[in-house]
């Protein structure tokens, strides 16, 4: 659907509308297909601007960290 509007202008003001929009809000699954089809789908929409807010959808997530239930002792 993004791929049929007209201007390439057009087609990249609302690609970063979107992108705006989603800001840390996507999976890393969903980052990487809009990094991935990004290019396919927008053509000359497509630049670094763009490229910069798909950087920005994943969430960052804290360090899992294990916590010591026992020492072992040798």
């Amino acid at each position: 659907m993004l791929a049929e509007i007209h201007p390439p202008a057009k087609r990249k003001a609302i690609a970063m509308d979107w992108l705006s929009f989603n800001f840390q809000r996507c999976s890393f699954g969903a980052k990487v297909f809009v990094q991935n089809q990004g290019p396919l789908t927008l053509g000359t929409a497509w630049d670094s601007e763009v490229y910069q807010l798909t950087i920005d959808l994943q969430a960052q997530q804290e360090r899992a960290t294990q916590a010591i239930r026992k020492k072992k002792v040798l």
